[in-house]
């Protein structure tokens, strides 16, 4: 079985070796068992969908968040009054909160880096660390936007906030 496995591990990487991104995401589909790609969703993780509707929010439309377009008030702060601080938000009255990682990494432009986020739509962000409300163990899940990696960190460490809401306006 180990043969076997070795065997299709080295047709996969040649295949991939010279596949169109269409291509990758047939196999990817194959792989998880879906008949049919979804180049939909491929294509929305190349460069998010953001539209600036005024000075204080944007609107993601693939996935229909609205987010601040400022940092939330107080700069870096530790996961736990990060949390704190994304509740107290009151920005047109609306309820806000910290984005899901699933949420935050809508975010990224990976055709962009340092920082690794549309500026015009966020400005005045840097290369730095943003928190998700995701959480596992004594790590929570966030975004470096130096290059958009993304990768679980300390709770006690330091990191920006961005604050979400589900809808448009």
């Amino acid at each position: 079985m180990h043969t076997l496995s070795n065997q299709l591990k080295d047709v996969i990487a040649q295949h991939l070796k010279n596949a169109s991104a269409h291509d990758v995401l047939t196999i990817a589909s194959a792989l998880c068992g879906e008949t049919q790609p979804r180049p939909q969703v491929f294509a929305r993780n190349l460069v998010p969908q953001l539209e600036i509707v005024d000075d204080d929010i944007a609107i993601e439309h693939v996935t229909g968040l609205t987010w601040l377009r400022a940092f939330v008030p107080g700069g870096r702060r530790n996961w736990r009054d990060s949390m704190a601080a994304a509740s107290k938000i009151d920005v047109r009255g609306w309820k806000w909160r910290a984005p899901t990682a699933r949420e935050l990494l809508t975010l990224p432009d990976y055709e962009k880096e340092q920082p690794a986020i549309n500026t015009i739509v966020f400005p005045g962000t840097g290369s730095d660390f943003v928190w998700s409300s995701t959480t596992r163990g004594d790590c929570a899940f966030g975004v470096d936007f130096y290059n958009g990696n993304a990768y679980w960190d300390h709770l006690n460490n330091d990191g920006f906030l961005r604050a979400v809401r589900v809808g448009q306006p």
